[in-house]
């Protein structure tokens, strides 16, 4: 839409029309200065074409009146569709829209920082940007709870803001099991990840009732079963004694485990019976022929059972029992057979013990046996120097039955092999016991464990025994210990450090970071970097604990803009002077010199040759800049209103007169002649005025455009008319201008 300038404010029009130096016309046309088109592109060409275009130019376009403002609203903290009602509501229109993830709930949907800030005055319908929370639920990382306790699993589960869910029990005799975490049945699972608030399951262990063994002796057999069962015992192994008594027969005689006594359930529980006597006691045969043995065991309802045969050379010997079964006297149920050995005519010899001798000595205990010593068949080293070359192992056996002149090998002890141990600290078992083996000696037994905070050396051997470069017999076995997993870790100090330093250093030392909050700070070199730990430094805590800390952030600084208003006063204009128009015996132009105390305007009379007369009131750009920064307090101003102030001189002219303002460009000193023509007149109409008055008109803002922006040019008072009814004269030493002020005001805080 166009718009045009009518003196005093902006009107619409229907079609462009043009000022012709005292109206807006709109029946001119747009015409160019020469009848020619040679200055136009040729059809069809790309090519540009420069042409000068000159035409005159007619007075100033007065400004655009300044575009209203409007203060952008405070969103932070309202809900999107709030936000949305509030900058319509303010006169603007909604921009871009962001997202920002939280994980407080009571963010979401709500509008967490704004562009334009609050407070600022912008045009009607500038765009606002907006950037609103988004809910994520935070997740967490499952722990491991395999052998904790039960409360310290709870613990770990609520420390992690998870929920404990429904727990099952195992029962277990174990004590050292009894109220921790079953191994590998937890829900979720080790190292998930999963939201908080989640439900985790898990077994542990309780302890599992004990049974009260029953009085079994004395009771029938057949209640055994019911009288273990009943207090959930199982039924062991059932022995048996004979008896002469048949009162007992089928009774109880004893049991495993006394009446009363405390045992776990499904315990098996022994237990011997009385039965009918239906044994006999074995008789002494040795000595005896096998006739005569045949008629003792008769005799004791027994009988002759297999022969076997012993070599003697004692003549007297011979035919006879050497050795029985069952021993003489033993119990042995009725018509049982009883094995004996026969002594028959010597042809073999018995082995003796030549194990520990020297071969010399070895040779005579062989001789003696009717045998002799045969080959070395191996040797055997021993660090004992005692057993030095003598006999290890012989073959046959000592006590072997074997024929007379058979030879006896043997091998031999001889002085032990050494070596020196290697060193294996450092290495795993497993390549500890290579490099052993490698150096002739074997891998022994793990005797301890030393805790470690180095993922990297747990498993590895921490010391060995015999220590490396000791000399040991070879085959000997080397003993070590291990590094193990410390499950209790030292809290760092993290106070001071970037936080993602501090959250590195929570890592390496095997615990998590926790709650970060924050805390303002106006020193720079602090942002980011930690203010104080929840875990004091040095502290003792399980691996795996979490570590809260604050971190100090940035002040926000929030800028709210005030408009203010005031008056500025400039008393004594820089200068003001009368000026003789056309025809003045004084000459064009000239400066007026009598009663300089008035200021007249218009035509002395209609015989004069004075001419028409204005007079011109200016007030300097620093003297104007002077006042106002005096009261705006040096910030930038807006001018936004001016009020002319003066008195009409007495005597002068027609009693009333109408009185106009005009301006003319005299921006540097005060000049001695002006041009008539060159005044604009009519800029404003100040209306009939009366001798003797006082008054204070406001400057429409065509004057305040001409008059008190920089560089200004001077007020003109004049008649605007040759009638000599318009002659009059203004009071000098009352002008003055009441100029009012706007200028903004910016306060900031901080959060």
């Amino acid at each position: 839409m166009l718009k045009v300038w009518d003196g005093s404010d902006w009107k619409n029009l229907d079609g462009v029309k043009y000022w012709t130096g005292t109206a807006w016309d709109s029946n001119n046309k747009s015409k160019v200065r020469s009848a020619k088109n040679d200055w136009l592109p040729p059809k069809g060409s790309d090519t540009d074409t420069s042409v000068i275009v000159k035409w005159n130019v007619g007075p100033r376009t007065p400004e655009d009146t300044p575009e209203q403002k409007y203060q952008i609203p405070n969103l932070i903290g309202l809900t999107y569709t709030q936000a949305v009602t509030a900058i319509q509501n303010a006169n603007f229109n909604v921009g871009d829209l962001t997202f920002v993830t939280t994980t407080i709930l009571g963010s979401d949907d709500k509008v967490s920082s704004q562009y334009p800030q609050p407070g600022l005055l912008f045009p009607e319908n500038t765009f606002i940007n907006i950037s609103i929370y988004e809910y994520k639920i935070p997740t967490v990382t499952m722990p491991n709870l395999n052998g904790l306790l039960k409360s310290a699993a709870e613990q770990t589960i609520t420390s992690l803001g998870l929920v404990v869910g429904t727990l099952d029990t195992i029962e277990v005799y174990d004590t050292s099991l009894i109220g921790r975490v079953v191994a590998n049945v937890q829900y979720p699972l080790p190292g998930a990840t999963v939201d908080v608030g989640t439900l985790v399951t898990f077994d542990y262990y309780i302890q599992k009732p004990f049974a009260t063994m029953p009085q079994l002796v004395g009771q029938d057999e057949f209640s055994v079963f019911s009288l273990l069962n009943a207090v959930g015992l199982d039924v062991g192994t059932r022995t048996t004694i004979e008896t002469t008594n048949t009162a007992l027969e089928g009774k109880v005689e004893s049991q495993q485990y006394n009446a009363g006594q405390q045992l776990q359930q499904g315990t098996t529980v022994n237990y011997r019976v009385y039965i009918p006597n239906v044994n006999t006691t074995v008789p002494n045969i040795v000595g005896k022929t096998p006739a005569q043995a045949d008629s003792l065991l008769q005799a004791s309802e027994l009988y002759l059972g297999s022969q076997t045969t012993l070599e003697t050379t004692n003549v007297s010997l011979e035919g006879t029992i050497a050795s029985q079964q069952y021993g003489v006297g033993t119990v042995r149920p009725v018509n049982t057979s009883v094995n004996y050995v026969v002594y028959i005519p010597n042809t073999t010899t018995t082995v003796p013990n030549i194990t520990n001798q020297t071969t010399s000595i070895a040779t005579s205990l062989l001789a003696a046996a009717e045998l002799q010593l045969g080959y070395k068949t191996g040797e055997t080293e021993t660090s004992n120097t005692s057993l030095h070359n003598k006999i290890y192992t012989q073959s046959p056996a000592s006590g072997q039955v074997v024929p007379v002149n058979s030879s006896v090998n043997y091998t031999l002890y001889v002085p032990l092999k050494t070596g020196t141990i290697p060193n294996i600290v450092g290495q795993t078992p497993s390549v500890a016991s290579s490099t052993l083996t490698s150096a002739g000696f074997s891998l022994g037994y793990q005797t301890g464990t030393t805790y470690t905070n180095n993922q990297v050396d747990v498993g590895k051997i921490v010391t060995q025994s015999p220590a490396s470069g000791t000399t040991q017999n070879l085959g000997s076995s080397v003993n070590y210990t291990t590094y193990v997993l410390n499950p209790n870790v030292t809290v760092p100090n993290i106070v001071g450090l970037s936080f993602t330093d501090a959250n590195t250093a929570l890592t390496n030392a095997g615990l998590n970071v926790g709650t970060v909050t924050e805390t303002p700070t106006f020193t720079s070199t602090d942002v980011g970097k930690v203010q104080s730990q929840g875990t004091a430094a040095g502290s003792t805590v399980a691996r795996g604990s979490s570590v809260n800390y604050v971190k100090w952030r940035a002040y926000i600084s929030n800028t709210s803009t005030v408009t203010k208003t005031g008056t500025a006063y400039v008393w004594s204009p820089t200068w003001q002077s009368t000026y003789y128009g056309s025809g003045s015996t004084s000459g064009s132009g000239a400066r007026r010199t009598i009663n300089p105390e008035s200021l007249y305007f218009g035509k002395f009379s209609t015989t004069s040759t004075t001419g028409d007369q204005v007079s011109l009131i200016r007030v300097s750009d620093s003297a104007l800049s002077t006042a106002c920064n005096a009261v705006s307090g040096n910030k930038p101003y807006t001018i936004t209103g001016v009020t002319f102030n003066f008195g009409v001189q007495t005597g002068v002219g027609n009693s009333s007169k109408p009185v106009y303002f005009g301006y003319y460009n005299a921006t540097g000193s005060q000049p001695s002649s002006i041009t008539i023509s060159g005044v604009t007149k009519n800029a404003q109409n100040a209306g009939t005025l009366t001798n003797g008055n006082y008054y204070s008109i406001n400057l429409n803002s065509t004057m305040r455009n001409y008059c008190f922006n920089s560089p200004n040019w001077a007020l003109v008072v004049n008649a605007a008319s040759d009638a000599a009814s318009s002659y009059g004269a203004l009071k000098s030493d009352s002008t003055y201008f009441t100029i009012s002020l706007s200028w903004q005001e910016s306060t900031v805080t901080y959060t």
